[in-house]
């Protein structure tokens, strides 16, 4: 707070007179769809013809303006957006610099986070690659590849093509990039792997050698709240463990509510929000809905913004889907209304994201779209919605959601009374977990053969046993 307000203090006497605390959220909206405007279509490569910046102040005053912008974006405030507006207008007056470029990347990540506009944010992005050119782009690329890749470009191309410039960015940042730019380009690679569902052991190796790399730097925050975490989930998942006398298995012994608590503590909302997210995967992976609905009542505020589709984001995809396929869940146990609403809203969402992102996105919506069915009573509908999301998996190669549909399928096959289907499904999903390399997760799948009677010996006995029926 002391260095924000002697930035603050800097900047008029600079002759930038801004007091962030007079700066709401609704003031800062009217700015970005503003700039916005004016920057619209090819308005935009304006910008790429104006002069080089040459006013010493000038210079400085994007500078300390560009540092405002990191501590914004750590606070995930609109105030980031709303400094990155302001430095591309000081630009458009007195010419571009480097600094230029970042507050670029970053008003694209604005468009797409708090206006919605996909369309534009990819533009702003690309205009921002192409700004690059005319400076050291590889002393830019810690800067603003996290951004323009990892926060923008990868919902409107496969998420998959994110990942080299992504892992570029990581390896600059850590031969001459500060530790900003490391923890954060780290965070962005790893969860955008998981979330394109990466080979779990290549994945793992990542991570060790990040872990290892944050380790020499004292990077304790990120490997304490971020990669001990993503470890114990990827080793509960493969049965793959590291030397426990390393340091991700001795952080990974931390229970999650731990990690959530301390991130909390320490005012990294980052970690915080991936930590909740990662601990609601992890139950709908386990089908652990107890805990889920534990973790969604202990933090409400993350999940209110399923009340209101038109507040959805595609950057909040993957925590969009847990949400939509766990209130689906709820609806069919307890029929209340708000849950099904829920449920509702993460659909109509998702069918306007896979539009978008068909690679990373239409496979979620045809399985969101089985559960609508499902808890409607509409078996048929549900049937081809699974079916869909099955083929949109293997159309795109991704094994990691296959096998979790093909589970889910399993189960809503099961509770039909369809043993010959369930059997199909569960080998489906077991052989799909080992191929994304969960082979401890496929382990458990299989075992559910064992209590779909049409597998089990023909005996007074065995017949007796329960179906699996869990939904």
């Amino acid at each position: 707070e002391k260095a924000k307000e002697q930035i603050c203090h800097l900047l008029k006497s600079l002759g930038e007179d801004v007091n962030p605390n007079t700066i709401n959220a609704p003031m800062a909206m009217v700015d970005f769809s503003s700039l916005k405007q004016m920057l619209g279509g090819a308005r935009k490569d304006v910008l790429l013809q104006l002069p080089p910046m040459t006013d010493r102040n000038k210079l400085m005053a994007m500078k300390l303006m560009a540092m405002l912008v990191l501590y914004y974006n750590q606070q995930m405030t609109h105030l980031s957006g709303y400094f990155a507006c302001k430095m591309i207008r000081m630009s458009i007056q007195h010419g571009h610099c480097e600094d230029t470029v970042f507050a670029l990347s970053v008003f694209a990540c604005s468009t797409m986070n708090f206006l919605g506009d996909a369309h534009e944010a990819s533009s702003l992005a690309k205009c921002a690659l192409s700004m690059m050119r005319l400076y050291n782009s590889e002393q830019l690329v810690p800067r603003v590849y996290s951004r323009i890749y990892g926060a923008v470009l990868c919902f409107t191309q496969p998420m998959a093509t994110a990942l080299p410039p992504l892992l570029k960015a990581c390896r600059i940042s850590f031969a001459r990039g500060t530790s900003e730019q490391t923890i954060f380009n780290t965070t962005i690679y790893v969860t955008r792997s998981l979330q394109s569902g990466k080979k779990i052991p290549l994945l793992l190796d990542e991570v060790k050698a990040f872990a290892l790399k944050h380790n020499q730097l004292n990077h304790m925050g990120i490997l304490q709240l971020f990669l001990a975490p993503v470890y114990k989930h990827l080793s509960s998942l493969s049965g793959i463990t590291f030397d426990p006398s390393t340091i991700l298995p001795q952080l990974a012994a931390a229970p999650n509510d731990d990690v959530v608590q301390t991130a909390m503590a320490k005012k990294e909302l980052v970690f915080c929000r991936v930590a909740i997210v990662a601990s609601m995967y992890e139950c709908l992976l386990l089908r652990d809905f107890a805990t889920a609905y534990k973790l969604m009542n202990l933090y409400p505020k993350l999940f209110q913004v399923l009340d209101d589709r038109q507040a959805l984001r595609i950057t909040e995809f993957e925590a969009t889907f847990i949400a939509g396929m766990l209130s689906f869940h709820w609806a069919r146990e307890t029929r209340e209304s708000h849950w099904i609403q829920r449920g509702i809203n993460t659909v109509a969402a998702f069918e306007d994201w896979a539009k978008l992102c068909p690679w990373d996105c239409n496979h979620r919506y045809h399985l969101l779209k089985a559960q609508l069915h499902h808890t409607q009573g509409d078996t048929k509908q549900a049937i081809e919605s699974y079916d869909a999301a099955i083929a949109n998996t293997k159309k795109h190669n991704h094994s990691a959601h296959e096998a979790l549909i093909c589970e889910w399928a399993a189960h809503f096959y099961d509770s039909l009374g369809d043993n010959e289907k369930t059997i199909e499904m569960i080998q489906q999903s077991h052989d799909a977990y080992n191929k994304w390399g969960a082979a401890k997760k496929a382990e458990a799948v299989i075992k559910l053969l064992q209590v779909v009677p049409s597998v089990i010996p023909s005996s007074g006995a065995v017949q007796n046993e329960p179906g699996m029926s869990f939904l």
